[in-house]
């Protein structure tokens, strides 16, 4: 799905209202960010979910079965598998048995028009092969622009999906007024008034990461939406990326996440 850039955002961005015609788009790939290399780093917790040989959303590991991306995911069914990077970028993949989406998240409805949080849970199986670490869930979303890095394995331009199945990451971003569930960013450089770094095609599900009580990344929310600048009526990429926090359905997510591993949801 394409989208059309927010008329007139950048003067609201600065007034601290939103109230723009939105046409926006799933999330996929990361624009502007940089191929994820250090093998220690966001390739042990961010996956790739895929369907029909086809990667079309991310999620990221925060147990060792379980994966946490955007309820938006699993509207045309469960992915068939999850596939994580092991320590030599190879791809490894683990089916998928079972997943559970929010219960107060609406099918049907487009992700920026949706009214509940665009969460789900997967449960996987097989064994890891990747030696995966899942992420914890107290990332903060009040961090400096420098300190928040939003992943996934989208594309890295609207026009090139053959940039799916790399991880990107991508951080500089600065929260702007909420719309909705969801809290929005930009490029911290850009304000959202130029094309300028973003979530994109594919990396709906995906994490964005704040500091974590140990210092080291977690997440903070999950992402759902982007949109294109104000300078570009014909993106849906390289403006705003929209988030749905994680601290506000910790007991949701931990409920579920407990029922999936007793063997539960469908």
């Amino acid at each position: 799905m394409r989208g059309r850039s927010p008329a007139p955002l950048a003067p609201l961005l600065r007034a601290g209202i939103l109230v723009a015609a939105l046409s926006p788009a799933p999330a996929g790939a990361i624009v502007g960010g940089q191929e994820e290399r250090d093998s220690a780093g966001l390739r042990r917790g961010v996956v790739a979910l895929e369907r029909g040989g086809r990667t079309f959303c991310s999620g990221v590991l925060i147990s060792p079965d379980i994966v946490l991306t955007a309820a938006h995911c699993l509207a045309a069914g469960r992915p068939e598998r999850v596939v994580a990077l092991d320590a030599g970028f190879r791809r490894r993949a683990r089916p998928v048995l079972a997943g559970e989406v929010h219960p107060g998240f609406v099918a049907g409805r487009p992700p920026a028009d949706q009214t509940g949080p665009d969460l789900a849970l997967l449960r996987l199986g097989g064994r890891d092969e990747a030696g995966s670490t899942p992420l914890g869930l107290d990332g903060s979303l009040a961090a400096a622009p420098e300190d928040l890095v939003v992943a996934g394995f989208g594309v890295a331009a609207e026009a090139a999906p053959e940039g799916r199945r790399v991880l990107r990451a991508a951080r500089g971003l600065k929260a702007v007024p909420a719309f909705g569930p969801a809290r929005l960013f930009v490029d911290s450089a850009t304000d959202g008034e130029r094309h300028g770094r973003s979530a994109c095609h594919g990396d709906s599900g995906g994490p964005l990461l704040g500091p974590g009580g140990d210092g080291g990344p977690a997440v903070a929310g999950i992402v759902t939406w982007t949109s294109g600048p104000l300078n570009r009526r014909d993106a849906a990429c390289g403006g705003l990326t929209a988030v749905v926090p994680v601290a506000s359905h910790r007991d949701w997510i931990a409920a579920a996440r407990r029922r999936l591993s007793a063997g539960g949801a469908g």
